[in-house]
């Protein structure tokens, strides 16, 4: 078990970038989330909730990502492992970004011109992206080997 917890080197990397990213942007997302909360006060557990949604919306998808290609190295039908990731990478970015509607009391992000949820959005996407080549790259792969004896 310890095994399938110890992070390899491409891992590593991604998290690091998803923390470089966070700290880039984090800093005009807290200040829109000061405008929000100014205008609508919220106790200390709804600015935890939103915090909360913000990291679920940011950093799940991600997380999914990982989880899922590890797991599609132990299971058989890796395809059916790979076809599930992008419905459970949206209902986890869906999920977050709802506990961060809820706090900021609006329905959708338009009212919110998106601040909260554009660093969210772009992990998103780059947590697809990737996860897109790399199935694409161990096809590519997988059809470069040799399969058993060739014909004399």
């Amino acid at each position: 078990m310890a095994m399938f917890l110890k992070p390899n080197r491409l891992e590593m990397v991604g998290l690091a970038a998803a923390l470089l990213t966070t700290m880039l942007c984090f800093r005009g997302e807290s200040q829109a989330a000061e405008l929000y909360l100014m205008a609508r006060p919220a106790t200390a557990g709804m600015k935890a909730l939103g915090l909360a949604g913000w990291a679920v919306a940011t950093f799940g998808p991600m997380g999914v990502a990982a989880a899922f290609w590890r797991i599609s190295r132990r299971a058989r039908p890796r395809w059916l492992i790979h076809l599930l990731f992008l419905p459970c990478a949206v209902a986890v970015f869906r999920a977050g970004d709802a506990l961060m509607l809820h706090v900021a009391g609006t329905p959708d992000f338009d009212d919110t011109l998106g601040a909260p949820e554009m660093q969210a959005a772009l992990m998103f996407l780059v947590a697809a992206g990737a996860y897109l080549a790399a199935i694409l790259s161990t096809v590519r792969d997988f059809r470069r080997k040799p399969r058993g004896r060739s014909a004399p």
